[in-house]
């Protein structure tokens, strides 16, 4: 009968089904190790301290001596103001405050460190993540280092006469940091060193200092005493705002490109500048300067500057012979149609 086939061939299948899963399923005795002498299962999962080796800095101050990443898990105050919050002696350290504090002890006076103090000769040092105050020799001192990096640090009440907040070596990166009421310059920067995304608010002297072959972009700086940011030789000051400094917004020496920034209500001590120039070489262009005693300032000679717009400034230019420089456009004498204006003109309106 048909119906007897059919329950013939459901057998079979029930038979053989299971049996051909059982042959391609493998073994299921577990490997040897997986199981521990208590019958359980040997866990596989590695700690924190296996998948990242980290020293937990507890107290200072504390010197590193070996290579690594140290970590805070609290803020940490010193407790003698005459040394170092941390003192990195040896190559290749990160340092993450982990959101915590280096409190030093600035009241007492005396030089009593610097938060993170790196000695001169090493590199691959890096501190992110934190805050320091009140370190007379700053936030950060690494003069004399190599290929280091600070950054997303705030620092606050940092420096003195002879010592800036955040002073770097050479080849360092600065990024998102923030430098607030420093004793001396908010940033310093040794020679092919780069800051990006930082402010700095009234440092006793320039918000950020530049050596030699910097690249600054997009910083704030505000209330700053001598210059908003002030530059040596071969730098790229580029998307920056340095507002109501009381000295000059920018200024440059020698070899620099000065480009795109907005500088607002500078020179508040009378006689400074948007932008002043001493040196030569220096390309000044696309720069928008409002307000302040003088827009664009240049005392030395062979300088290009075109682009640039200067608004409500006692004097929008005052550029000496020697240099070369677009057309200056006034408000009213602008020609209809705007068009026929050259493309390397500047403003003053």
């Amino acid at each position: 009968m048909k119906t007897s086939r059919s329950v013939r061939h459901a057998i079979i299948l029930t038979i053989l089904v299971p049996a051909a899963a059982t042959s391609y399923a493998g073994p299921l005795t577990p490997p040897p190790g997986a199981i521990g002498t208590n019958g359980l299962p040997v866990g596989y999962m590695k700690t924190l301290n296996e998948v990242e080796p980290r020293r937990h800095i507890s107290a200072i101050p504390y010197t590193i001596t070996n290579s690594g990443s140290y970590f805070l898990t609290e803020n940490l105050r010193a407790t003698d103001h005459t040394v170092n919050g941390i003192t990195v002696l040896t190559n290749d350290v990160r340092i993450d405050l982990n959101g915590f504090s280096l409190l030093g002890d600035k009241a007492k006076g005396g030089n009593d460190g610097a938060a993170v103090w790196v000695n001169p000769g090493y590199m691959n040092v890096c501190v992110r993540n934190g805050v320091t105050r009140d370190w007379n020799k700053g936030g950060l001192y690494a003069l004399g280092t190599y290929d280091g990096r600070i950054e997303k640090v705030i620092c606050h009440d940092n420096g003195s006469v002879n010592y800036n907040d955040i002073q770097t070596g050479k080849e360092w990166v600065v990024a998102d940091c923030a430098s607030y009421t420093s004793g001396s310059n908010g940033i310093a920067l040794q020679p092919a060193s780069v800051v990006k995304d930082c402010m700095v608010f009234n440092a006793a002297a320039s918000g950020i200092d530049a050596s030699i072959q910097c690249h600054i972009r997009k910083c704030l700086a505000y209330g700053n005493t001598v210059a908003g940011i002030l530059v040596n030789e071969g730098c790229t000051v580029t998307d920056c705002s340095p507002l109501q400094n009381k000295g000059h917004g920018i200024q440059a020496n020698t070899n620099n490109r000065i480009q795109n920034n907005s500088c607002v209500d500078n020179g508040k001590d009378g006689s400074s500048s948007g932008i002043y120039v001493t040196g030569t070489g220096n390309r000044i262009e696309g720069n928008s300067i409002n307000g302040g005693q003088l827009g664009i300032a240049i005392d030395g000679t062979n300088n290009f500057t075109v682009k640039n717009t200067t608004v409500d400034c006692s004097k929008g230019y005052a550029i000496q012979d020697g240099n070369h420089t677009g057309r200056v456009m006034v408000g009213d004498d602008l020609p209809e149609p705007f068009s026929e204006v050259s493309p390397w003109a500047n403003f003053d309106l």
